[in-house]
């Protein structure tokens, strides 16, 4: 239903562009994706202690990622963020919150150079309090649309 809405937002764009004496731009070098929310913890009980919460911008090769490592249990907490192209790795960011904090991030994964870009982004989170034993959340999957 978004891409349909999508298509139809571009077409009127692109006709009204028309009527208006302007050139006429192809869909496909003005490519929007929507961008995703999300959200991965760990919990203790039924408790979200340690999570990282954000967004995804997608671009044409890389996508923006920007949110908040929360860490309400101390140690250190890590969100990680891994990029493919279909199957294809391409990238690894992470972002840690140490002691009781919470740090603000702002990230570009991908490849700028890469043809046709990244289109998936498994996000998780770990924590430890020695360096020793590692927790970690489920892994959340997004995919550009």
């Amino acid at each position: 239903m978004r891409n349909l809405l999508r298509r139809a937002a571009t077409t009127a764009a692109v006709a009204a562009a028309v009527a208006a004496g302007g050139a006429a731009v192809p869909a496909e070098a003005a490519a929007q994706y929507a961008p995703d929310h999300f959200k991965v913890c760990i919990y203790w009980g039924t408790i979200c202690k340690v999570y990282v919460e954000g967004d995804i911008v997608w671009g044409n090769r890389t996508a923006t990622i920007t949110g908040n490592v929360v860490n309400t249990y101390g140690g250190s907490a890590t969100a990680i963020f891994r990029s493919y192209a279909g199957l294809t790795y391409v990238d690894t960011d992470t972002r840690t919150a140490s002691g009781v904090h919470t740090t603000p991030f702002s990230l570009v994964s991908g490849d700028p150079n890469l043809v046709g870009g990244i289109n998936k982004i498994y996000t998780e989170v770990s924590w430890t309090d020695d360096g020793l034993d590692y927790y970690y959340s489920d892994e959340w999957l997004d995919i550009r649309d």
